[in-house]
């Protein structure tokens, strides 16, 4: 987990090694809820795979007012 300022944002990553997201399937309720909720307020969430295995959730969520 990584917490960090980045231009009036907060970035909070999250990285694991595991075997990582596989296809379409792999974008559930749990990711679509976390995009809707970071939208919310002006900020957005990524899903990345991370080499060689595993995957970064990062939320780029702003520090100010919308």
């Amino acid at each position: 987990v990584r917490l960090a300022r980045s231009d009036g944002d907060l970035c909070v990553a999250i990285r694991d090694d595991g075997g990582g997201i596989q296809g379409p399937s792999g974008d559930g309720m749990g990711l679509e809820s976390m995009r809707r909720r970071a939208s919310e307020i002006g900020g957005r969430v990524s899903v990345e795979c991370a080499d060689p295995h595993g995957t970064v959730v990062t939320a780029l969520l702003p520090l100010g007012s919308p």
